[in-house]
């Protein structure tokens, strides 16, 4: 994925700067990264990525949700997925994975 933005309040720019190039950065206060995060309660990082297109082939190994309508759910089988080395995870009629619970 290709980060476009990373919005970051006070106490987490050190690590932001860590993380990516500067100019990819965006200090904000409390109040604002509340108001930008649809988290109840934000991290104080949120990150704004280009949205790929889908590919044709499927790269490898992986799972498909069926009616996963959940998006915390379809995150967490994401990131297990991730965690065992799968590379393809395919959406049947669930939640959106551009949702930022996901």
């Amino acid at each position: 994925l290709k980060l476009q933005q990373l919005f970051v309040t006070q106490s987490l720019v050190a690590q932001a700067h860590e993380l990516v190039d500067d100019h990819l950065i965006t200090q904000v206060t409390d109040p604002v990264m509340e108001k930008i995060s649809q988290a109840t309660k934000p991290s104080g990082m949120l990150a704004v990525f280009h949205m790929p297109t889908p590919p044709v082939t499927i790269p490898g190994a992986g799972i498909v949700l069926a009616q996963v309508r959940e998006p915390g759910n379809v995150g967490t089988l994401i990131r297990s997925c991730a965690a065992f080395g799968m590379k393809s995870v395919i959406l049947v009629e669930s939640a959106d994975v551009w949702s930022p619970k996901v």
